[in-house]
């Protein structure tokens, strides 16, 4: 028998299933409060109404440092990604593969490569950048409802 483990959020009031909820050891059952999409809010919310502040902490010391430790800890988790992106930019740099303009728009300007699969490092989709971060949004939201 399957059974799905729900948990009503303190934010919204919503009755989810649990991978709605960020994990947190500090919580009883292991799951934040608040769900996601709530967190999500709240974080966009924070950060419109303190950017000034941000900007300034990020250009400290301790805001770069911070952000130095972020990078490292992205490139440890994600050493595929970071080889299929060393092979990339080889590849481009020999010529061996050249830009083309943006699959959705057509744009040639500020043009990236998207991976579908990274055990194939040179098949890439060309997209600009706003077309490649709303298809990891589409990504991104796709995991986190299965």
């Amino acid at each position: 028998m399957f059974y799905l483990i729900t948990k009503k959020c303190f934010k919204c009031g919503q009755l989810k299933i649990i991978n709605d909820f960020y994990r947190h050891p500090g919580m009883a059952d292991g799951f934040l409060g608040k769900c996601k999409v709530c967190v999500n809010k709240y974080r966009k919310e924070y950060y419109k109404k303190h950017i000034k502040h941000i900007k300034i902490y990020n250009q400290t010391k301790q805001g770069k440092i911070s952000h130095k430790k972020s990078n490292v800890k992205w490139r440890i988790n994600n050493p595929e990604k970071i080889k299929a992106q060393n092979i990339i930019n080889q590849a481009l740099y020999k010529k061996k593969l050249l830009k083309e303009p943006c699959r959705e728009c057509g744009a040639k300007e500020k043009v990236e490569g998207h991976h579908e699969d990274y055990n194939f490092p040179l098949d890439v989709v060309w997209l600009c950048q706003q077309h490649h971060l709303n298809l990891h949004k589409i990504i991104k939201g796709k995991k986190g409802s299965i």
